[in-house]
């Protein structure tokens, strides 16, 4: 049985073609097909198909609901019933329609958080085909996709469901051109597709699931770019989706005969592993500077070097295995200022908070109302902001709050519990047993929690947030959602945020926005709210370890590193000091 079926069997022409009753020749025009003996579409128990013999003598099946099909069919010769089963791979339809996605709820056995899905239902000459999406970006992109191939008179195919662009048939290599040497085979050294697979075949268990999504993105820019030529029109297409949507994943990806005809043209044409030099190397970062976003902007040096430091490894394995004498990597000089002129931190510099981007407690409680008025959500974002901004927690922890999570009373202090963080990871980079949607925290298990005070101006805030907007919602639901979904912190960023920070700290209108001489403030972001808790937890006089222990950091000297120019009374025993020297000078 296929395992996209729930029910149905498997049928094949040549083993069942003995227990079938056979039906007197007929002629169709056009039917839905069957590959390999599969039925694309509609499954059926084979008690219920039906053999019969073509003009040319061919086998065919079909299902009727009817003992007998009509004498006269087809009508008109176009249109097939839904109920006919015929055995080729691919056919042109006639009617084609799409519904709009329409969204569901899930629940996951494990945790019992609900889930949405998105349906997308489709109609091929009046056979209905469904499939979900975790996003509807992704199911709307499928069906424009359906509709284009539909437009365009391409072929269907069942087995993939979707339209087969007929320009990207697959072809065999020349019998005259040598194929590249592999590492399993003579002993060279493998291109760079068949070396960056065996790399994330050996990498990937050992990573957080964010980190593999990363890791997949800069080796598949790798693999894109490191090619004898580059490819055009429909082959970069098909390039674009297997790299997209079938490259480098955990799980067994759904591949189509895009993809495959993408996977085929890399195979041809990636670089040998020996032959990316330097030269290449710069090339290709000077290609993915550029962002992918906003095509007037760079990326950050920070960025690059995550992006050069996983490749880097990729190469240096290989180095191991004496299929390289030496990594090309290590003679390309990266940028240390970003376009702005700013010098980039590196080591334990760049942990070091920034003391000018942390607020005050009145600031956070500003900034929290400014949310409210400038931003186009609701009052449920002021809560939102300090709990990150006077309880430490990240963004991507504050959305994954739950009710249970909370005590407070609204009569003094109170604590939180944080025990996952939100994420948005690809199906095919998680293992069967891992959460698309929630992971452990940060650096820690599955099983590991923290708790957080509330202070009492805080508690009291949050209790009234809760009688307002979450009035009798069950324990597992979310303390901050926007129609049952959890917080969309890219959405919240740019229709919040931004507003309020820009209220709040308005930048410079006659500097470039880019520009150091902007003030801090007017680039502070999410994440730099949980600074100012720290902060404020140092400055109230609490216990180093304590501090650690509630900011999360999983050993106290990266808690120092990071908050060492925050802690209290090192400058004013400074000053003191100054000033006794001085008191000596007549």
């Amino acid at each position: 049985m296929n395992p996209r079926t729930r029910e149905g069997h498997l049928i094949s022409s040549e083993a069942d073609s003995a227990a079938l009753a056979p039906l007197p020749g007929t002629t169709v025009a056009r039917t839905p097909r069957v590959s390999n003996g599969l039925y694309l579409g509609l499954w059926r128990p084979k008690e219920q198909l039906r053999q019969w013999q073509d003009p040319h003598g061919r086998l065919r099946w079909w299902y009727a609901e009817e003992a007998q099909l009509p004498a006269n069919y087809p009508p008109g010769g176009d249109v097939p019933p839904r109920s006919i089963v015929a055995a080729e791979p691919l056919w042109v339809p006639q009617t084609f329609s799409v519904r709009k996605p329409r969204r569901g709820q899930t629940t996951d056995r494990r945790t019992g958080a609900h889930r949405p899905y998105w349906e997308l239902r489709w109609f091929v000459d009046g056979t209905e085909l469904r499939q979900r999406f975790q996003r509807a970006a992704d199911a709307n992109e499928f069906a424009l996709v359906l509709q284009d191939g539909f437009r365009a008179g391409w072929a269907y195919d069942g087995a993939a469901r979707q339209f087969v662009n007929p320009t990207l048939a697959r072809e065999p290599a020349p019998p005259d051109e040598p194929e590249l040497a592999t590492a399993s085979g003579s002993g060279m050294a493998p291109t760079v597709l068949e070396w960056t697979e065996t790399y994330w075949a050996e990498k990937w268990s050992s990573l957080e699931p964010n980190t593999r999504s990363d890791l997949s993105r800069y080796l598949n820019r790798a693999r894109r770019h490191f090619v004898d030529t580059a490819p055009r029109g429909d082959e970069a297409d098909a390039v674009d989706a297997y790299l997209r949507k079938a490259s480098l994943s955990v799980r067994e990806p759904f591949r189509t005969d895009i993809t495959q005809v993408g996977e085929d043209w890399l195979r041809h044409h990636s670089l040998p592993l020996a032959g990316v030099g330097r030269d290449q190397i710069e090339q290709f970062l000077t290609e993915n500077r550029v962002n992918k976003r906003y095509a007037d902007r760079q990326v950050s040096p920070a960025t690059e070097r995550r992006m050069v430091a996983d490749l880097k490894q990729c190469w240096a394995r290989a180095v191991e295995r004496d299929l390289l004498a030496s990594s090309p990597w290590d003679k390309v000089r990266l940028r240390n200022r970003a376009p702005s002129g700013v010098r980039l931190r590196t080591g334990k510099d760049a942990l070091v908070a920034d003391a000018d981007l942390v607020l005050s407690p009145e600031q956070v409680f500003h900034l929290a109302d400014a949310c409210v008025t400038e931003g186009s959500w609701d009052g449920s974002v002021a809560c939102f902001v300090l709990v990150m901004g006077l309880c430490g927690l990240r963004p991507s922890e504050a959305v994954g709050l739950i009710l249970g999570d909370v005590d407070v009373t609204g009569e003094g202090p109170g604590w939180i519990t944080v025990r996952r963080s939100h994420r948005r990871i690809p199906a095919r980079y998680l293992e069967d047993e891992e959460d698309p949607e929630w992971g452990p925290l940060k650096g820690r298990d599955l099983a590991d929690t923290r708790r957080v005070p509330v202070p009492t101006k805080v508690a009291a805030r949050l209790c009234d947030h809760l009688a307002t907007f979450c009035k009798g919602a069950a324990t597992h639901e979310l303390v901050f959602n926007r129609q049952g979904r959890p917080y969309s912190l890219d959405v919240f960023g740019g229709e919040v945020w931004a507003p309020a920070r820009r209220s709040l700290f308005p930048p410079v209108a006659t500097l470039d926005p880019a520009s150091p001489l902007q003030p801090k403030l007017s680039r502070i972001r999410r994440h730099d709210l949980r600074h100012s808790a720290c902060s404020l937890w140092l400055r109230s006089g609490v216990d180093v370890t304590v501090c650690q222990r509630w900011s999360g950091h999983k050993r106290l000297s990266v808690f120092l590193d990071i908050y060492q120019g925050l802690i209290p009374g090192r400058e004013e025993a400074g000053i003191a000091l100054l000033e006794t020297a001085l008191k000596e000078i007549t």
